[in-house]
């Protein structure tokens, strides 16, 4: 049956979900939390490395006085948990590095002889995963960064080990296995960042701190069906690769290549083939730039921080895959601003430590636009 002249009136309205929040304009830094202002957030808390976890939230390291894992919400608010202290004898906790874990909780590391991995829940609740030197195949020593594979477990880098350095596998289970001279890595390397590669194989980073002398930065690639180290690119050797410069944080782009901040003769961003090609971009960047962590953007961009030691100026940059540099400082915690981690949040922004007193999370858009941030109502009239 048709109906003729029917007209209706209907609001449709779309509008935030609960809790969510709009993706900011490109290169607009808002401060998220500051420490003993922010509830729940302490002051002088020294916070550190970020991600995103499965709950849709933020989750940092503090390196303060207090070491702490804290979670932050979309909006802003901010809760800390406490990490187990180290056993008598132990050296303080210093914590290093956090990421997702294939198991729906968050996993880090302290960085501190003898070295560990914690792991917290979503809910809050911290535990010892493994500690050199109790946690069998694991001994005493620094462990700096990790990552969660393609093959369901945790990597970690573990650099300065006497007599020589290596990479550790553990399973969720706290099971552990190392790979180091036997899997080719030679005795003078310095295992700093990792990151899981477009191939599926890790690519790590080695500042050749090593061997009680140093040697060129190199970067290695640890193929996960052989279990073996291959050497990528090495600095003064490769092609592009400036001799004196080393790698720091490392992360897979959206272009296929591996990208990674350096430092040494010169500081910037440099892109890596998977077949060893390299291309340092330095634009703008000071020579004694202290570059920190990089990520990548819901904009494809490659966002990375710039803190203040060594004489170096707070801001944070953005590096287009063709290498096209942009720095962003407007908007900086007024006080003490010292960038860090960063990380790309469920909002489409960018979420970035300021690690000196009083310590804060801020955000920087990377202009990909986001939910609306007011309702859009529609009328629409039906005829028939």
């Amino acid at each position: 049956m048709a109906i003729v002249g029917l007209v209706a009136s209907l609001s449709l309205v779309a509008a935030l979900a609960p809790g969510a929040v709009a993706a900011d304009p490109l290169g607009e830094i808002t401060t998220a939390a500051t420490g003993g202002t922010t509830p729940g957030f302490t002051v002088d808390s020294l916070p550190a490395a970020i991600a995103a976890g499965p709950d849709g939230n933020l989750w940092f390291l503090e390196r303060g006085s207090t070491p702490r894992v804290a979670r932050i919400t979309p909006d802003g608010t901010v809760t800390e948990f406490a990490v187990p202290p180290p056993d008598q004898g132990d050296d303080p906790l210093s914590l290093a590095d956090i990421t997702a874990g294939p198991d729906g909780a968050m996993w880090f590391t302290n960085f501190n002889p003898p070295g560990s991995v914690f792991r917290v829940t979503t809910d809050g609740t911290v535990s010892l995963a493994v500690k050199g030197g109790v946690t069998a195949g694991f001994p005493s020593g620094n462990v700096e960064d990790i990552v969660t594979g393609p093959d369901g477990n945790l990597w970690v880098t573990r650099p300065f080990q006497n007599p020589a350095d290596e990479l550790a596998r553990i399973t969720p289970a706290g099971v552990v296995t190392t790979f180091g001279g036997v899997a080719g890595l030679p005795t003078d390397a310095t295992l700093r960042s990792l990151t899981v590669g477009p191939d599926g194989n890790l690519y790590i980073t080695d500042s050749g701190q090593g061997g009680g002398a140093d040697v060129e930065g190199r970067v290695w690639r640890f193929n996960l069906s052989s279990n073996t180290f291959e050497l990528v690119a090495r600095a003064g050797t490769t092609p592009g690769f400036t001799a004196g410069n080393e790698g720091g944080d490392i992360t897979s782009g959206p272009d296929g290549n591996l990208w990674f901040l350096s430092s040494g003769t010169s500081s910037g961003i440099t892109r890596l083939t998977t077949a060893g090609a390299v291309t340092e971009f330095t634009d703008g960047v000071s020579t004694n730039a202290y570059l920190r962590y990089v990520t990548v953007g819901c904009d494809d961009g490659l966002w990375f921080t710039q803190t203040v030691e060594d004489g170096s100026d707070p801001m944070i940059w953005r590096a287009g895959t063709d290498g096209a540099l942009t720095s962003y400082t407007q908007g900086l915690p007024p006080t003490n601003p010292s960038p860090e981690g960063i990380a790309a949040g469920p909002d489409d922004n960018l979420w970035f430590t300021s690690r000196l007193d009083p310590g804060g999370v801020s955000t920087i858009g990377a202009g990909c636009g986001g939910p609306p941030t007011t309702p859009i109502v529609l009328t629409p009239t039906f005829t028939g």
